[in-house]
């Protein structure tokens, strides 16, 4: 059933801003113990066996998967999101998404193929070109560089070489910016206005 009928100004989340606090702390005290619980199941996986993927003890799977328990770190959630080999992406979202999701969530909705598991099905019904594996360590520069914060000077850096690195190094040496994705697949940035060169700095870019 609906968490509203008629619309948002007419639900139980109009009543006040302490309700709509309320709601979603509850929501999501719930939510994140229910998708750790049905994944595993799906999976067909013990909290012991998890927990070795997910490099935590059998204890912290307990707990994780326990609405009462409440105190689930950010740092948790992402090692049992490794365990999974899922990506778990913490979102602001309007009420209108929140009511969505709750409408939406179920055990079906949570049948959720590993990354290798999404790239074997891509491979067998596509021809696709050698996939191009990045550093672990280069995985948060490249995020850096995808999410600039202010004060971050813009196309200051950007994401490493690519895996065959020729083309890469050639831009370099000719003073262009290497064109295409970095190791970890997302777009690099072009060199800031008024500037063309560009030189390596370690396993980074740097003008």
């Amino acid at each position: 059933m609906s968490t509203i009928e008629n619309g948002l100004s007419t639900s139980k989340l109009a009543s006040s801003k302490e309700y709509r606090e309320a709601f979603v702390a509850a929501f999501l005290k719930r939510y994140i113990p229910f998708q750790i619980r049905t994944i595993r199941q799906k999976r067909e996986m013990s909290q012991q066996q998890l927990a070795e993927a997910s490099k935590v003890t059998q204890g912290v799977i307990s707990r994780a998967e326990d609405p009462d328990y409440g105190n689930l770190t950010l740092n948790t959630v992402l090692r049992i999101a490794g365990g999974f080999d899922l990506a778990f992406v913490g979102k602001f979202v309007r009420f209108s998404e929140l009511v969505t999701i709750v409408d939406q969530l179920s055990e079906e909705s949570l049948d959720l193929p590993s990354f290798a598991e999404e790239c074997r099905e891509e491979f067998a019904t596509i021809d696709r070109p050698e996939p191009n594996y990045g550093r672990v360590n280069d995985a948060e520069l490249a995020v850096t560089n995808l999410l600039q914060f202010p004060g971050h000077q813009q196309g200051s850096e950007v994401g490493p070489p690519t895996a065959s690195g020729n083309a890469a190094c050639t831009g370099v040496m000719s003073g262009i910016a290497p064109s295409g994705n970095d190791s970890t697949g997302i777009a690099m940035k072009i060199p800031p206005q008024g500037q063309s060169s560009w030189h390596q700095v370690g396993s980074a870019w740097k003008q």
